[in-house]
């Protein structure tokens, strides 16, 4: 290839960017074109000097001297045909697909050297040579099927937002090597605009899908509907079938050649649109409803369960926590009142949510009770609060029983040292569900047990304590209501 190349010329060399040679490498199962070229089984030399041969005519020819339709015969024997759209200049190859585009398309034209023109295309040309000898498969993987389809719209969108479009391009094989393929039950356009109206009027598009539980969802719905392995409809039989999610399973009810039924884990049947649409790293059978694993009615119940905000109001023995939240107008954080998701870079919201959680350590009345008894004969209830030094005070009081981000008691352990909303911390002394000690303020004397573990919410968990714990700003207070002024001296 040097000694062509470095001839008097003139030659035009379409030079594939090297991002081809990397997509080349992923479709013919290497980890890397350093690995197709040099690598443990890398491709030959002689099959090598065919590609790139076939990418070399022996004339020079502009980018302008180009036109529709034209045959060029290359260096290595076979030709490529020119297709000059307003979209630019394109090179079909002998991968030319029915399903899809397979053309290169140049994306820098004229770069003028001494022996001739070089052209730099996005895809490594194949002559027919080399699919031959490579015994390479020159159908469309899942992902392009996707793409090209009118009717999966909104499945190629979900396969992109959710980082399946490599996967889905891949070859899947087992330890061994052996090529296994993928089976997609893809869900068409009508259905996945069927599911959106199913969630609510909060999703009305797939944009409404960008805080992390809602991305998991989909993440999650996206598998359900991948088989890790190739099963033509022929093959498929009434029974459970693996998804590529794991320890979640569909039920084919139905299966023929002609038609496949699939009832999914809350109850939803799917019937077969078309089947067995070949791909070469898998086949396709378009659906008409999307399937739902069980995190999706996980999710589902999440959405329509009670907050924090509900659990205290609905608790009888959290009447002044309730009244305590209302006074310090602390309500609206633990109110979550709307789907309204987060986009990266936004500020974080001012109330916990369903994807941005907190657990509260709910004390009961009697604490409360026993917490104004601590305080003196002037605090009798939370009327007596009515200063701003006062009001910021129980509202500290209040934000140190919250911690960011749900904490359920089996995570928690002796030792373990507690963030809470303000600077303080509080320790955990014995294990959450003990009959011991459990948590401790930074008095050290002040010690809550749990009367109620996980009381789980849509926004967090809630556990009810027999103690108002103190922060070291309630401390100060509580010991300078107990100082006593002398009286001066005369």
């Amino acid at each position: 290839m040097d000694a062509t190349l470095s001839g008097a010329g003139p030659f035009t060399v379409f030079a594939p960017n090297d991002q081809a040679f990397e997509n080349l490498a992923a479709a013919l199962g290497f980890a890397s074109a350093k690995d197709m070229i040099s690598g443990e089984g890398a491709v030959s030399p002689d099959l090598l000097a065919t590609i790139l041969t076939y990418h070399v005519v022996g004339s020079a020819a502009s980018a302008a001297s180009l036109s529709d339709a034209q045959e060029v015969t290359t260096v290595q024997g076979e030709s490529f045909t020119v297709n000059i759209t307003d979209g630019g200049i394109f090179l079909q190859d002998k991968t030319e697909r029915e399903e899809t585009s397979s053309e290169a398309q140049v994306v820098e034209t004229d770069v003028i050297v001494t022996n001739g023109i070089i052209h730099t295309i996005d895809k490594v040309l194949l002559p027919q040579a080399v699919i031959d000898a490579a015994m390479i498969d020159t159908r469309p993987t899942i992902t392009e099927l996707a793409v090209a389809n009118d009717g999966l719209t909104i499945l190629e969108a979900a396969v992109i937002k959710a980082g399946f479009a490599d996967l889905l391009s891949s070859k899947n094989v087992d330890e061994d090597g052996n090529e296994l393929g993928y089976t997609v039950f893809a869900p068409s356009d009508d259905a996945f605009v069927a599911i959106l109206d199913f969630l609510g009027d909060d999703y009305n598009s797939l944009d409404d899908f960008d805080n992390g539980p809602e991305m998991q969802l989909l993440s999650d719905i996206l598998a359900y509907h991948v088989v890790p392995q190739r099963v033509e409809s022929s093959a498929v039989v009434v029974g459970e079938v693996a998804t590529a999610l794991e320890d979640a399973s569909l039920e084919i009810t139905a299966a023929s050649e002609t038609a496949v039924a699939i009832t999914d884990a809350v109850g939803g049947v799917s019937n077969s649109i078309a089947l067995d649409v070949q791909g070469s790293n898998g086949v396709i059978h378009v659906i008409d409803r999307v399937l739902l694993p069980e995190a999706a009615q996980v999710f589902l119940d999440k959405l329509v369960s009670d907050d924090l905000a509900d659990i205290v109001v609905a608790e009888p023995t959290l009447s002044i926590l309730e009244a305590a939240l209302i006074k310090t107008e602390l309500v609206s954080v633990f109110v979550d009142d709307s789907n309204t998701s987060l986009a990266e870079g936004d500020e974080a919201p001012s109330n916990f949510t369903y994807f941005q959680t907190a657990t509260v350590l709910a004390p009961t009345d009697d604490a409360f009770v026993a917490l104004l008894d601590l305080l003196g004969d002037d605090y009798n209830s939370l009327d007596d609060f009515d200063t701003e030094e006062e009001i910021a005070l129980l509202t500290n009081i209040l934000l140190y029983h919250v911690v960011s981000g749900s904490v359920t008691s089996e995570s928690v352990v002796a030792g373990t040292v507690i963030n809470t909303q303000i600077a303080d911390t509080i320790e955990v002394i014995d294990e959450l569900g003990s009959d011991s000690v459990l948590l401790q303020d930074t008095s050290g004397n002040s010690d809550a047990q749990l009367l109620a573990l996980d009381v789980m919410a849509r926004n967090g968990v809630a556990h009810i304590i027999d103690t108002v714990l103190l922060p070291q700003e309630a401390i100060d207070f509580i010991n300078s209501l107990n100082e006593v002024v002398e009286e001066p001296t005369e």
